[in-house]
C-alpha cells in the first residue's frame, strides 16, 4: 500500500527532466507518524521535518541517506490551499534555462490538478514544507537548483526533491 494511493506526478516529472537528470529527481510516497504542529518556531519545525523524512522509504530514495539535515536551512511551512501556491511557485520559477511551466496560469493549473488528485480534492488537514536549498548530502548545493516540497495529510506523505548543476 502506498501513501495517497501512489498517485504519481508524471506530468511534473516530465517538466523537471528539462533541467534535471533522472538521478537528480526524487519522488517518493511514504507513511510517517509525527505529532501535529504545535508551534511555528523554526527549530521545532526543523525537528518535525526531520522526524517526517527519517524513514526507510526516504533514505532509500536518496540512496541510503545517513542524516536528513546536514545544516540549517530555510524551511517554509504551509497548509491547505497555500500548498497549491508552493508547488506553483516551483513550477513558475523553474531552473536556470527555463521555467517548468508555460506561464503563471499554467503553473497554477498544473499544481492544482496534481494536488487535487493527490489529496482527492480534500485539503483539510493538508500541510507542506518547502525548501529552496539542499538539506542533505544528495543535493549538489551549488545554488543552481536545489528544491524540495514535502506534502502530507495525517500519516500520508509525498516528497519531491530536485537538484541540478549548470555543469553543461
Amino acid at each position: 500500500m502506498k501513501a495517497f494511493g501512489g498517485v504519481q506526478p508524471t506530468d511534473l516529472i516530465e517538466r523537471f527532466r528539462y533541467e534535471c537528470d533522472d538521478d537528480h529527481i526524487v519522488s517518493v510516497h511514504f507513511f510517517s507518524e509525527v505529532p501535529p504542529v504545535r508551534t511555528f518556531d523554526v527549530d521545532e519545525q526543523r525537528r518535525r521535518f526531520n522526524m517526517i523524512v527519517d524513514c526507510h522509504a526516504v533514505r532509500d530514495a536518496f540512496g541510503d541517506l545517513r542524516s536528513p539535515f546536514k545544516r540549517q536551512v530555510d524551511l517554509r511551512y504551509s497548509t491547505k490551499f497555500e500548498i497549491i501556491g508552493s508547488l506553483a511557485n516551483l513550477l513558475d520559477r523553474g531552473g536556470l534555462h527555463s521555467a517548468f511551466s508555460q506561464d503563471t496560469n499554467d503553473a497554477l493549473q498544473s499544481s492544482r490538478a496534481f494536488l487535487d488528485e493527490l489529496l482527492s480534492r480534500n485539503y483539510w488537514g493538508a500541510e507542506a514544507y518547502t525548501l529552496h536549498e539542499g538539506w542533505n548530502d544528495w543535493f549538489l548545493s551549488d545554488d543552481y537548483l536545489d528544491e524540495t516540497i514535502l506534502v502530507g495529510r495525517q500519516l500520508e506523505w509525498w516528497l519531491l526533491a530536485l537538484t541540478a548543476t549548470d555543469g553543461g
